[in-house]
């Protein structure tokens, strides 16, 4: 184990409230404090846990464990960090910080400049992970977080793959989400960064016209989704988009590209090709401030509701 793996243990003081439950984990908040003795209290931080009907699962406890060292080696301001790991009666968890705010909703129709602004900062994640040799592997709406200052966050790393760990996961499985999967992600072959940079285009696609490329829709069954990714039969945009350029535009479709070395081929390139079209201005970030505290204001109306989040 390399010291950027070393991941510091802390121990579970309180769980405050159950933000989710998928097929891994259970997402919370909590409080946590380093196992140092006389550590301060890290209160109101978001807590990933084994779900414990898997408690005598080896491999889930192993897969926990390595989105935490996967965490570990991510250091960059769009990516939550990550606090510590620890073991609650026997359950392993990871703990990081919390983003104040949440999701946007899938195909919330924003300005361009807006859904720029997300793009650009999910890029600069991207890239950050991609030079550590990691490929997230689900950039899709739900993981990203956009806070009251208005800057977007990607979290989850659940599914992602390092170049340089143990693959937890047999090969050929399709994991993610099928909305999020570039093609070759959907028919079982290896994801690449470039992969993660389909993904993102896909997200900007819907910001931008308020549907997916691939005209999926969250009546279609998970098999018409699967079938949808793999076929790839990217819809035009539209062209009277209210603010979108001839260079936003081919942007957009670059990254949408069916064959993996047409596109971007990583998060830097990707970032580089969208920061040159409108750096993100304060209007804009408060504007998805604004944005921000309506859907975290609409989550906390529906109360702790256990929806699904991925594990």
């Amino acid at each position: 184990m390399t010291r950027a793996d070393r991941v510091p243990h802390v121990e579970l003081v309180r769980v405050r409230a159950i933000l989710g439950r998928g097929a891994l984990t259970e997402t919370l908040r909590g409080d946590v404090r380093p196992r140092a003795s006389d550590a301060a209290i890290l209160t109101d931080v978001v807590v990933k846990r084994l779900h414990p009907n898997l408690a005598d699962d080896q491999l889930a406890m192993r897969r926990v464990a390595e989105e935490a060292r996967v965490l570990r080696r991510l250091q960059h301001a769009h990516i939550p960090r990550l606090l510590g790991l620890g073991d609650d009666a026997g359950l392993p968890f990871f703990a990081q910080e919390r983003v104040d705010g949440g999701p946007l909703p899938a195909f919330v129709r924003l300005t361009p400049a807006e859904a720029v602004a997300i793009a650009v900062d999910v890029s600069a994640a991207l890239a950050a992970a991609h030079e550590a040799g990691v490929v997230h592997r689900d950039v899709s709406a739900r993981n990203v977080l956009v806070d009251t200052s208005g800057r977007a966050f990607l979290i989850d790393f659940g599914v992602a793959r390092a170049d340089d760990r143990p693959r937890l996961t047999r090969s050929g499985a399709t994991l993610g989400t099928p909305a999020a999967m570039a093609p070759e992600q959907a028919r079982g072959e290896e994801a690449s960064a470039s992969a993660d940079v389909w993904a993102l285009g896909s997200l900007l696609y819907g910001f931008l016209c308020g549907a997916h490329p691939l005209g999926i829709t969250a009546d279609d069954a998970p098999a018409t989704r699967l079938d949808k990714a793999r076929r790839a039969t990217v819809r035009p945009m539209p062209l009277d988009l209210d603010g979108v350029d001839d260079a936003l535009r081919a942007a957009v479709m670059a990254m949408l590209q069916s064959q993996a070395d047409a596109r971007p081929p990583d998060g830097r390139a990707a970032h580089a090709l969208l920061a040159a079209l409108r750096p993100p201005s304060p209007r804009t970030r408060a504007a998805l401030a604004k944005r921000a505290v309506g859907a975290h204001a609409a989550d906390n109306a529906r109360g702790d509701t256990l929806d699904d989040v991925d594990g």
